[in-house]
């Protein structure tokens, strides 16, 4: 009977074991993500609390799996959590960024408008090469 036990458990626990793994290596990817977010992205009073939630479930994630007992439900609760303030954070960015470049994209306009304002007239060469100032 045990033997029995033992041979149905083996698959069970093989299973279990890799879907362990798989859980594991979706966290610490996450972890790294999550970091380099933080890290790589310049502090902003626009962004700060999304930062510090990120920075709080990070610690949350490593702490659990650093703990001895490693639950999954408690790894897969954690990674969750991180998940979900990570997207918060890096939809923010991302909404940042953009803004920054239409803000410089504007800038560079209006740079180029008051450089043709400036410039005023211009010199125009006809068919017959004679030279005419033109508005332009």
């Amino acid at each position: 009977m045990e033997i029995l036990v033992e041979q149905v458990a083996r698959p069970l626990q093989a299973v279990a074991d890799k879907a362990n793994k798989v859980l594991l290596k979706e966290a610490h990817d996450l972890l790294f993500a999550a970091e380099k977010t933080t890290l790589t992205n310049p502090a902003s009073p626009l962004t700060d609390q999304e930062t510090k939630d990120v920075e709080d479930s990070l610690s949350v994630l490593k702490d659990v799996l650093l703990d001895k007992t490693l639950r999954p439900s408690s790894v897969r609760g954690a990674v969750d959590t991180l998940r979900g303030k990570h997207k918060i954070l890096e939809q923010k960015v991302e909404t940042l960024r953009l803004e920054s470049v239409a803000e410089e994209e504007e800038m560079a306009e209006e740079e180029l408008a008051a450089a043709e304002e400036e410039l005023g007239a211009a010199e125009v060469v006809d068919d017959q090469g004679q030279t005419s100032s033109q508005k332009l």
